[in-house]
């Protein structure tokens, strides 16, 4: 039997090459003409564009721009901002630059040797929308920039806009209109990394700016949450942050600056509209990646103008401020600070320099501690950004303020 079984294997592989090779020159069973022909070009693809094939699919689940295999924390939630693992950034301790529109803001990205200490110092640098909605300026050179000193790209826009319709379609249409602002600059090869709202809730609320769309709070929290989704949906690589006009808003049973000429929103308590906000950005599934208190050194010292009825300097302006970043930070939201003075930005630098110097020393002296640390004018003043070297330019107090406020990290 075993001997049997031997000889019929050894005959199996002693023919099995002359098979294979008597069957590569057997003719084809099917002789017949082929009724099919080849025709090129048959489908075409629209113009501009190229056949191509795939042979794997890489799949980001959380859509944060990492793939699942290279994803370290899956599930970030929408608006986050991660590093190269897919981890949430920490914006502990950044260091923003805005100066105003009306200072060379564009041109000094052609001389960048004049503030080249500056650039290499900076976190991040801010522009306000319309400076990036321009088809005929050429942004090379700040994209450049930016990107070889890895520095970040913060956009300042309004968020619900007044005149995104009064509607249910208001957060939809206004972060559709800021969108194609940003489309020359995207168009450019440039991106954004952080856009922050601009007082958002008081363009819409009843009692808001002027021109409010008459909104309740929660009509006007709803389309807060439907502009970050749609911003979200063309852009889901930006960080949203919240800004709020901290001296125009009651807070914590104190009124707001000038009393009842600018309590927005009726006199209603920010702390209840940011809780309101935060829970609805939340319930959504949204994340706010910031948040920045705009309140300028005059309102915060209280040494500015008051239309109140009493000496508003006896009102702890600096603890309102305070319980503000502390009620932010209770959320694991970072809290950002804009340090600048509305008294030196309409009138001169030198004024604008020591004010915000002084700003950012009675702040900290207070216990405050801000995640990012925006230096920003929207003021005439400071009138030149550079050279670095002279004195009170913006970059020069850039450069005070970041030597200041990393002494405390």
């Amino acid at each position: 039997m075993t001997n049997t079984y031997i000889k019929s294997a050894f005959l199996a592989w002693a023919i099995a090459p002359a098979l294979a090779f008597a069957q590569a020159d057997m003719p084809p069973t099917n002789d017949l003409e082929n009724p099919y022909s080849t025709q090129s070009g048959y489908f075409k693809m629209p113009a501009g564009r190229d056949w191509g094939s795939s042979s794997t699919v890489e799949i980001d689940s959380d859509g944060d721009g990492i793939v699942d295999t290279l994803d370290l924390c899956p599930n970030t939630l929408s608006g986050s901002i991660v590093d190269l693992n897919g981890c949430k950034e920490t914006l502990r301790f950044s260091n923003w630059m805005h100066p105003n529109l009306d200072s060379g803001k564009i041109d000094m990205f052609n001389e960048t040797e004049q503030w080249d200490e500056t650039l290499a110092s900076i976190d991040g640098y801010g522009f306000y929308i319309a400076e990036l909605s321009n088809s005929r300026t050429n942004y090379s050179r700040i994209i450049n920039a930016l990107d070889s000193n890895d520095v970040d790209v913060i956009v300042e826009g309004g968020g619900t806009l007044n005149f995104g319709g009064c509607d249910e379609r208001n957060g939809e249409n206004s972060a559709e209109i800021e969108i194609e602002k940003m489309r020359p600059y995207y168009e450019a090869g440039g991106h954004v990394d952080y856009f922050t709202m601009d007082g958002p809730i008081s363009r819409v609320i009843d009692g808001g700016r002027s021109n409010d769309c008459g909104f309740t709070l929660n009509q006007s929290v709803d389309e807060l949450v439907d502009y970050m989704q749609t911003m979200h949906l063309a852009h889901p690589e930006i960080g949203i942050g919240l800004l709020v006009n901290f001296p125009n808003w009651a807070y914590a049973e104190t009124e707001s600056y000038q009393c009842n000429n600018s309590n927005w929103g009726g006199g209603i308590d920010y702390y209840d509209v940011l809780e309101a906000a935060l829970n609805a950005i939340e319930l959504a599934g949204e994340e706010l990646a910031y948040f920045i208190a705009d309140n300028p050194w005059g309102y915060a010292s209280g040494t500015h103008t008051s239309v109140c009825s009493y000496d508003v300097s006896r009102i702890d302006w600096m603890g309102r401020i305070l319980s503000l970043e502390n009620q932010v930070k209770s959320h694991g939201i970072p809290f950002g600070m804009t340090y600048n003075s509305e008294l030196g930005g309409n009138s001169d630098n030198e004024t604008y320099y020591n004010d915000t110097i002084e700003f950012i020393n009675t702040y900290q002296d207070y216990g405050g501690s801000p995640d990012i640390r925006n230096i920003e004018s929207w003021y005439p003043y400071p009138a030149e950004n550079r050279p670095e070297e002279t004195l009170y330019t913006f970059t020069n107090l850039m450069l005070a303020a970041i030597d200041l406020l990393e002494k405390d990290d």
